[in-house]
């Protein structure tokens, strides 16, 4: 959300500073991103963040939702990924198609009746 602020604020655009929802907190975890933001021209920016305490490489786990969200808004849609945490933290965003930047694996199965 900070980033988010400065980034908008550096902008000059603290009107839509103020407008950015931290949808995960405010209206639970099942909106396939944590963050709504906008660029400086005023368009919506969904942000799904991720974080891990290992290098850049370190694997993540992503939503059924995350990635469908991901593919039906990819003007939109934006994986922030944090890591290094623990140590001296970095930011790199992937936008959509994630498949152009990382390997999507599926590692759990729902097995239904």
């Amino acid at each position: 959300l900070h980033h988010e602020r400065t980034r908008l604020i550096a902008a000059d655009r603290p009107d839509l500073a103020r407008k950015i929802e931290w949808t995960s907190q405010e209206r639970g975890d099942g909106a396939g991103y944590d963050i709504r933001s906008f660029d400086p021209t005023g368009a919506e920016r969904l942000i799904e963040v991720k974080a891990t305490r290992g290098g850049p490489t370190t694997p993540f786990y992503l939503t059924r939702t995350e990635r469908e969200v991901s593919q039906e808004r990819p003007d939109h849609w934006r994986l922030y990924r944090l890591h290094d945490l623990s140590a001296a933290p970095g930011l790199f965003v992937l936008p959509p198609p994630l498949e152009a930047a990382v390997t999507l694996e599926a590692e759990t199965w729902r097995a239904g009746f």
